[in-house]
């Protein structure tokens, strides 16, 4: 019998699907062929299996086993009342391909060893339910209970349309195969790169490829670590949460990092060619609420009324009230990092809790509002602090026969950038010979747009206490160019300033070295005020608006309008100051509380 043969034998035994070995009925069914977007090699196969296939021609019997599911009713178009008990690592209770289907009150439980050998989240493989290519799943009441590396429970693909609404869904996780190599190419990667600053192998959900949709509502859902809501490769896609809780749970691995206090080591949701809505939502998590990568995100209440259209087709998936309260977000560690563009605003209410920066910038193409009464409370006093980014320093391993593997060692000269000579504007050009050569563009298509260096902060309507560092251009890297604007009715108390940065660990010292066994310094830095001709501020308080200086920084240029407040000392290159209103000052500014 061939691999891909036993591959399509389902076994059930004692009311549950069961890894082939363990005995019972065998089950056989024809191969699943799907069109994903997961770009994976040619030759690695797919086999999808399912208890239930369906297409727009609806249940597709030869290629589905029903009798895995107990109780309840099994129809044409629905489910409900029913249960399904699998363990073996890459069946699904439902895959949903370019048809519709809808579960109710199912109750769905994995208790898988899967090591991460023969699942990809990625693809959809293994996961709990799947939808891809225009499909629709809907899941009410429902309950999703997943272990063993990469079991993921709700997947999306090409123009899908997933509904989640009075759901609890937790991923367990598991223990990685001996031998797996920390990874960023899909072939191999069942657990986040290490320069991402998290650990695990859990990820709640999944959304992949071009105008695909999910909607979480009124739901709870949890992953141990890694990631609880992900997007990943794809464009126009749509993520609305509301009135919904999410948590990254923890484990054992997060004994070991000292910035452990609640939740687990991970992110709330991943923000990659995603438009993300989050009303009345609470995040909970070990190390970001988020992560941007060329998305966006709003956090606000889920006061009135709520629609949530598909991306895709633009048809209603979701429209009720909603419980009219804030978005409350968590965090161990940092609040948002960014690694790639974003427009991110958090409004109406809106309060984020963490230990740490409550932006974390490692990129450009960032551009962020606080207003309508949102709160920040970073206990470390930062609200925003631009870094370079950390898998740039660390770098890629490219002699690496597997995948796209980065260098496991972070290395950082002692002393401040300043004093040994890591200011990019003024370090040698990097040698062309080491650099890696650049990727063969495919006939016909335009090469990738430079990366974006501005980055924004805009304050309105709310008042904040904290300090906004730009500690970007070290270490071989474009500095980036910060503006903050302050609007009518913004109150800002605290420092804005160039800064240069070194690593630190948790007791302050800097920390020149360490390895992926201690992923969870990276991004943990100290600053102090230094403006070296590139990592420029540009401050504007506009009418209405007030910025109560602390300490001492150093900016760009400085615009104060009419009706604005700056209550502070002034000196521009050297000199005291105040500032005429709507005057604009550049050079060397300091700015004293």
């Amino acid at each position: 019998m061939s691999d891909i043969t036993k591959r399509l034998t389902t076994y059930l035994k004692d009311g549950a699907e069961v890894p082939a070995g363990e005995g019972g009925e065998a089950v056989f069914t024809q191969p699943l062929d799907i069109a994903h977007s997961c770009e994976l090699k040619p030759d690695k196969p797919l086999p999808w299996r399912a208890a239930l296939y369906v297409t727009a021609e609806g249940v597709i019997s030869e290629k589905s086993v029903p009798a895995a599911f107990h109780g309840g009713t099994v129809g044409e178009e629905r489910a409900e009342n029913v249960a399904l008990t699998s363990r073996s690592d890459d069946f699904s209770a439902l895959i949903v391909d370019g048809g519709r289907y809808a579960l109710k009150n199912a109750r769905i439980a994995m208790p898988t060893k899967s090591d991460g050998k023969n699942v990809c989240d990625f693809a959809g493989l293994g996961s709990a339910v799947a939808a891809f290519n225009g499909g629709r799943v809907e899941l009410t009441d429902c309950e999703l209970v997943t272990e063993g590396v990469a079991k993921c429970m709700v997947y999306a693909d090409n123009g899908a349309d997933a509904v989640i609404k009075g759901c609890r869904m937790e991923a367990g996780g598991g223990t990685l195969y001996d031998g797996y190599v920390n990874n960023a190419d899909f072939n191999y990667m069942v657990a986040p790169p290490w320069v991402l600053g998290i650990t695990g192998n859990a990820r709640g959900t999944n959304i992949m490829g071009d105008r695909t949709s999910m909607v979480i509502v009124d739901s709870d859902v949890k992953a141990r670590n890694w990631g609880v809501l992900s997007t990943d490769n794809g464009e126009g896609n749509l993520l609305a949460v509301i009135d919904s809780a999410l948590t990254v749970t923890g484990g054992e691995a997060d004994k070991k990092n000292p910035y452990f206090r609640q939740f687990g080591s991970g992110y709330g949701t991943y923000i990659l060619g995603c438009d993300e809505d989050f009303r009345g939502v609470t995040i909970n998590a070990g190390t970001y609420v988020g992560v941007a990568r060329d998305g966006n995100a709003v956090y606000r209440s889920s006061r009135g009324r709520i629609k949530a259209l598909s991306a895709r087709s633009g048809e209603t998936l979701y429209e009720g009230e909603g419980k009219g309260d804030i978005s409350r977000l968590r965090s161990d560690a940092f609040g948002i990092m960014a690694h790639g563009n974003a427009e991110l605003t958090l409004t109406d209410g809106t309060v984020m809790d963490t230990e740490n920066a409550a932006f974390l910038l490692k990129s450009g193409g960032v551009h962020i509002r606080v207003d309508g009464g949102a709160r920040l409370a970073p206990r470390d006093g930062v609200l925003l602090q631009i870094i370079d980014d950390d898998d740039m320093t660390v770098g890629m391993d490219f002699h690496s026969p597997i995948g796209q593997r980065f260098n496991t060692t972070f290395d950082e000269k002692a002393g401040w950038p300043s004093e040994n000579g890591q200011i990019t504007a003024r370090m040698p050009p990097p040698d062309p010979s080491k650099m890696p050569p650049p990727p063969p563009m495919p006939e016909g298509e335009e090469p990738p747009e430079p990366p974006r260096f501005d980055v924004s902060f805009t304050l309105a309507d709310t008042a904040l206490a904290g300090n906004i560092y730009n500690g970007s251009g070290y270490y071989g890297q474009r500095a980036k160019e910060l503006a903050v604007t302050l609007e009518a009715g913004a109150v800002l108390t605290g420092c804005i300033s160039a800064t240069e940065t070194i690593h630190v660990d948790e007791n302050g010292k800097q920390n020149t070295h360490f390895t992926s066994e201690e992923y969870w310094y990276l991004g943990h830095v100290a600053n102090r005020p230094f403006f070296h001709g590139d990592n420029t501020v540009s401050v504007v308080l506009g009418p209405g608006s007030v910025w109560n200086a602390e300490g001492e920084g150093v900016i760009s240029s400085l615009t104060v309008k009419t009706g604005a407040a700056l209550r502070g000392t002034v000196l521009v290159d050297g000199t005291e100051t105040v500032p005429a209103a709507d005057q604009t000052y550049t050079g060397r500014i300091v700015v004293k509380g």
